[in-house]
């Protein structure tokens, strides 16, 4: 049993390693604040789940916060 849970420890990865990944990803400044407000909003294991899985989905869902971040600083101002 404790073979498995080593294996298990040495496949999970620290929560900064994870958000250094997905960083790496994006190159704009706007889009790493917007992948920032996803964490906020869904959790950093739910969005690098996303990322990991089906990272089309995981870019467009930067790209509409991001779009709709946008969108409500327009109406504001």
């Amino acid at each position: 049993m404790s073979v498995y849970k080593d294996m298990m420890m040495l496949e999970m990865e620290s929560p900064r390693e994870m958000y250094s990944d997905m960083m790496k990803t994006i190159k704009k400044s706007d889009e790493k604040k917007a992948l920032q407000r996803l964490i906020d909003e869904y959790g950093l294991g739910k969005v690098y789940y996303m990322f990991q899985t089906n990272r089309r989905r995981f870019f467009q869902a930067v790209l509409q916060n991001w779009a709709t971040h946008k969108q409500m600083m327009k109406a504001k101002g």
